[in-house]
């Protein structure tokens, strides 16, 4: 079996900063926490509403304007007692509250009534600070040829556009991750980002999927993708470093793409318009993980298939270690999935789950070897995450392919190894979307 990278990303999502909700209703946060978080932030707008969220739908329909979109945000945290040097210093009563804050973590303005549209940009207005947004625009025009500030630019403008095409899409923000945890990612072998916020798939999954119409399109996308297709004008996008690099923002080296071109033809055929550049460059180099990560992610917006692109590269010798890419595996079992083509879901997912399989194993014989520190605890590798991205895939496909067995070795050995609880029942729901309706009832009397 070919070795596959895993490696631990210690940063949260940018689905976090772009779409969710922020805040830990259950826990206490310091001014200075909060002035981190703001860090790098020219001007941002925070709810500090209650844990019942008094104040969460009046604020959405406020902060999905337009103009406010530009704006960074953190949409909610929680009442009074999130933050009580703030509300001491400022001398605020308990209660939902809303600020316009700097970076440092000054109050520009405030309220403790739900404000109006206009006044809350006249709110604004009046700091005289401009957005990062705004500020990334001033400089991309005064520095043309810079490939990071532009992908930064576009990042953001990503970011923005997303806020405004689910408020035309009429989707609502998901409710917060498990407070309990912090939003730490890992990516796993398929290339899949596992994280407790919840995923983009699972936001858009409860969308109507239709297009956006053409005026409504060429107002949110418009500028994105007039900038997205400039970055591939130059050839500074493909020299930026990968994923990890020192002080190089990490958002630019993962994705420039958005989930929401689905919804959008305006996303689609720039798509389609930058795809042919990045197959030119691994033309030339195979091996280029930036280069296969944009295009994983353009392709999957476009329903490019990776079969022929695959088949028309030649992978070095001692260069391509994994082949196909382990970024690119799973773009194929997404797509694999869409094409009903269950044997390669199958052969995708078993590898990913035999590896991690042996990673589970490995720290169970650790942890009872006696070398461990006293109270040493396994990490929990078969987790509901694991099972979105493998698991699950791997079931369907077996099931897909009359092979009941093998998925009850994968349950079995799920259930062995300290897995998620709600497996089985999930697992129930595949074998009834099969039309095996014994086995659903087996597994739904395990699930109890």
């Amino acid at each position: 079996m070919r070795s596959l990278a895993l490696f631990v990303l210690l940063t949260a999502p940018i689905a976090a900063q772009s779409t969710g909700w922020m805040g830990n209703p259950q826990n206490t946060e310091t001014l200075q926490q909060l002035c981190r978080s703001l860090e790098g932030r020219a001007v941002s707008l925070v709810l500090f509403d209650t844990p019942k969220g008094e104040w969460r739908f009046a604020f959405e329909a406020l902060t999905a304007d337009a103009e406010l979109a530009e704006l960074h945000y953190i949409q909610r945290i929680a009442g009074s007692g999130s933050a009580p040097g703030l509300y001491k210093r400022e001398e605020w009563k308990p209660g939902p509250h809303w600020a316009l804050l700097d970076k440092e973590g000054k109050v520009l303005s405030h309220g403790a009534t739900v404000p109006t549209l206009s006044a809350l940009k006249a709110a604004v207005e009046a700091t005289g600070r401009k957005s990062l947004l705004q500020e990334l625009r001033s400089f991309v025009a005064q520095h043309p040829e810079n490939a990071e500030a532009l992908e930064t630019f576009v990042l953001q403008l990503r970011n923005v556009a997303q806020r405004r095409a689910l408020a035309a899409l009429g989707q609502h923000r998901p409710s917060p991750p498990d407070p309990g945890l912090a939003p730490v990612g890992f990516s796993d072998a398929s290339g899949f980002t596992h994280s407790n916020v919840p995923s983009e798939e699972e936001k858009l999954a409860k969308i109507e999927a239709k297009d956006l119409g053409t005026e409504q399109d060429q107002a949110i996308w418009s500028e994105y993708t007039r900038e997205l297709l400039k970055v591939f004008a130059q050839e500074g996008w493909a020299a930026l470093p990968f994923p990890g690099t020192y002080k190089v923002p990490h958002g630019i080296q993962v994705t420039l793409a958005t989930p929401l071109a689905r919804f959008s033809p305006l996303c689609r055929e720039a798509y389609l318009l930058v795809l042919p550049k990045i197959e030119a460059l691994l033309e030339r180099f195979p091996s280029h993980g930036r280069a296969w990560q944009l295009w994983s992610d353009f392709a999957l917006a476009t329903k490019r298939d990776a079969k022929p692109l695959l088949a028309s590269l030649t992978p070095v010798p001692g260069a391509a270690t994994d082949w196909p890419p382990v970024i690119l595996r799973q773009t194929l079992l997404l797509q694999a999935r869409e094409s009903g083509d269950w044997r390669t879901v199958a052969d995708l997912s078993a590898e990913v789950f035999d590896r991690v399989l042996d990673l589970a194993k490995g720290e169970r014989t650790y942890a009872t070897s006696g070398q461990a520190r006293k109270g040493y605890q396994p990490t929990p590798w078969l987790d509901e995450r694991l099972w979105c991205s493998t698991v699950s895939p791997l079931i369907e496909a077996h099931l897909a392919q009359n092979h009941s067995k093998l998925a009850e070795e994968v349950l079995s050995i799920w259930d062995e190894y300290g897995g998620w609880n709600g497996a089985y029942t999930k697992a129930s729901e595949l074998a009834r979307k099969a039309k095996l309706e014994d086995l659903a009832k087996a597994w739904e009397k395990k699930a109890e």
